[in-house]
C-alpha cells in the first residue's frame, strides 16, 4: 500500500466530506426528474456557499457529493462547517412553487501531518 506523504506546502489537515442526500430518490419519483434535477443544482450552490472558495466540492453521481476540505485548521472548524451543511440541507427548497424537503447524511474522512 502506497503512503501519502505531504510536503511542507501541504495543509496540516484534510478533510474528505462524502454527503449524501435523503429523500431524493421520492423527490424524483413523486415530484418530477425536473425538480431532482433543479435540487442538485441549488444543493451545490449552498454547498459552494457554506466552504471556503479554495476548496473542493464535486457530485459524485446521483445525489452524492464529496467536499474536499484544506483550508481549514482544525478538527472543530470542520465540525462547525459539517453542521452548518447539515442545517442548510435541512431548510426547505422552493422549486416551481413546491416545498421540497430534504436532508443530508455525512461521512468524514481527516488526515493530518501528524498521522504520517
Amino acid at each position: 500500500m502506497k503512503k501519502l506523504l505531504l510536503d511542507e506546502e501541504s495543509p496540516e489537515l484534510l478533510a474528505i466530506l462524502f454527503l449524501d442526500l435523503d429523500r431524493f430518490k421520492s423527490i424524483n419519483d413523486t415530484l418530477s426528474h425536473h425538480h431532482g434535477d433543479v435540487l442538485l443544482r441549488r444543493v451545490a450552490g449552498k454547498l459552494r456557499k457554506c466552504i471556503p472558495s479554495s476548496d473542493f466540492i464535486s457530485r459524485n453521481g446521483g445525489d452524492e457529493f464529496i467536499l474536499v476540505l484544506h483550508s481549514l485548521k482544525t478538527v472543530e472548524e470542520i465540525e462547525e462547517m459539517t453542521e452548518q451543511i447539515v442545517k442548510e440541507m435541512s431548510l426547505p427548497f422552493y422549486i416551481d412553487g413546491d416545498k421540497v424537503l430534504t436532508s443530508t447524511s455525512v461521512g468524514i474522512g481527516l488526515f493530518s501531518k501528524e498521522c504520517q
